[in-house]
């Protein structure tokens, strides 16, 4: 049962407000693949990624994509799907076969590109997205190699 004391919670209280749109370089540290069913009653699998941000004043927040692969009722989605993740992938410097091992475990830095479109869909309010995901060209040195970890995964 939810019983505490507000007045015993320390920290920053905008710690989790909205990044601002652009762009930042980020490591995948966690791709976990799903299968769910929609509303409509149709089938579907998709990656969930985080994306964890590296350096800057947004260092260490974390940010979240869910990648539709396949869909029974909508092959666009898939298709987009599948696309955004390649391009994950090719940024890491990665090709051949793309698993959900190989996203979380290049440790390479991407460069994301948040950004919240001015309308919503089907009847959501407009919410931030990763829009793109390319080869990042000015990685923090410190984003290299091992130093990269998942500690503090929410998932």
């Amino acid at each position: 049962m939810l019983d505490f004391n507000i007045e015993d919670i320390k920290g920053d209280d905008n710690q989790f407000a909205p990044l601002a749109d652009g762009k930042y370089c980020a490591v995948v540290v966690a791709a976990e693949d799903g299968q769910a069913t929609s509303k409509a009653g149709h089938d579907y699998e998709f990656v969930n990624v985080q994306f964890k941000i590296i350096g800057g004043n947004a260092d260490n927040r974390r940010v979240f994509r869910k990648y539709i692969y396949s869909h029974a009722n909508s092959q666009v989605a898939g298709d987009i799907g599948q696309k955004g993740l390649k391009s994950i992938f090719v940024a890491q410097g990665n090709s051949g076969r793309l698993t959900c091992d190989a996203l979380e475990g290049s440790g390479a830095c991407v460069q994301i590109v948040l950004k919240t479109p001015l309308e919503g869909n089907n009847g959501y309010e407009p919410r931030q997205e990763v829009a793109f995901v390319n080869v990042c060209k000015q990685c923090p040195t410190e984003a290299a190699g091992d130093s990269v970890e998942a500690s503090g995964d929410i998932w």
